[in-house]
């Protein structure tokens, strides 16, 4: 049964909009206030932040079908007739999640709408699942250069934002202190705890300031997460395709010795899952050995901050 753009429009915003919700980043108001991007790469930029199409439920997924749907319908001036419903909005679910899981509910709708324009070439109002990949494909080689800019620029503007809120080293390695061990007594008292080191943070504070890991058990942990990107990555990250060719082909190599090409998408998640779960580990051989971390950390911050 053909729904109306108004009924379609209406279901989105009841049950999509609960799923996604938008972003608010420091580091891009620097950015943007840099002026070194337009108006039109800022939107990628902003929309490449919010929410992946992979974190969306079943519901949010057709819902975002639905969407573009109606979208196409729209530009279409109404005219565009779908003789099947369901099995249009089965197909673009397919599309999406074979191609563009990592992307956001905002890009796809941004670049069906530059697809509908006109803009990405082909037929115009001519919406369809090869119309989709073909312009999903289009908008992914136009971001990539943009999101490289960007992350340059976001590494000095994370920069300024610091020295916007300077604090001594001192300040932050307490702080740090008191986040490693909150996480500590969290799975001290939940053994099922989902202990998670966000951007590696509590590894590289532990180690920056002296503990000694165990170099084998790291890099058996770092040979664990390579061989799960291996098998998951593509699947998970089809927009990276090329760089998941390199990993793979790196990666044939049992004893990982030789060079990869850098950057690498799958070479650095294979890097932070390896900390995440030997930093798990090494924790729970903290609790199973009733050890006393938060003394030897003071003890090796005070030796840190001495005056040479």
């Amino acid at each position: 049964m053909e729904h109306s753009t108004k009924t379609l429009l209406k279901t989105y915003s009841t049950n999509l909009n609960s799923e996604i919700t938008k972003s608010e980043d420091p580091n891009i108001r620097v950015v943007e206030q840099s002026g070194k991007f337009s108006g039109q790469e800022m939107a990628i930029i902003k929309h490449s932040k919010e929410r992946l199409v992979r974190d969306l439920t079943d519901q949010g997924l057709s819902d975002l079908a639905i969407r573009l749907m109606a979208i196409s319908k729209t530009y279409a001036g109404f005219n565009t007739s779908f003789q099947d419903e369901q099995t249009m909005q089965k197909m673009i679910i397919e599309e999406i999640q074979k191609n563009f899981k990592g992307l956001s509910v905002f890009e796809i709708e941004d670049f069906v709408k530059i697809g509908m324009r006109g803009e990405y070439g082909g037929d115009i109002n001519n919406f369809s699942p090869l119309n989709l990949s073909r312009w999903g494909s289009a908008y992914i080689e136009i971001k990539r250069p943009v999101i490289g800019r960007y992350l340059i620029e976001e590494q000095k503007a994370q920069k300024e934002i610091e020295k916007r809120h300077e604090i001594t080293k001192e300040e932050s390695d307490q702080r740090m202190k008191v986040y490693t061990l909150r996480e500590l007594e969290s799975l001290k008292t939940n053994p099922d705890f989902k202990f998670t080191d966000y951007g590696n943070a509590i590894y590289d504070f532990l180690l920056k300031i002296g503990i000694k890991f165990n170099k084998e058990e790291r890099k058996a942990y770092f040979k664990e997460a390579v061989g799960h990107y291996r098998v998951t990555g593509l699947s998970s990250f089809p927009e990276y395709n090329r760089e998941y060719k390199v990993f793979k082909e790196w990666s044939d190599d049992k004893d990982l010795k030789k060079e990869i090409k850098l950057p690498n998408y799958f070479y650095a998640l294979s890097i932070s899952m390896g900390k995440q779960n030997y930093l798990m580990h090494y924790f729970k051989e903290v609790i199973e050995m009733d050890f006393e971390l938060q003394s030897l950390i003071e003890n090796l911050l005070d030796e840190k901050n001495l005056p040479i």
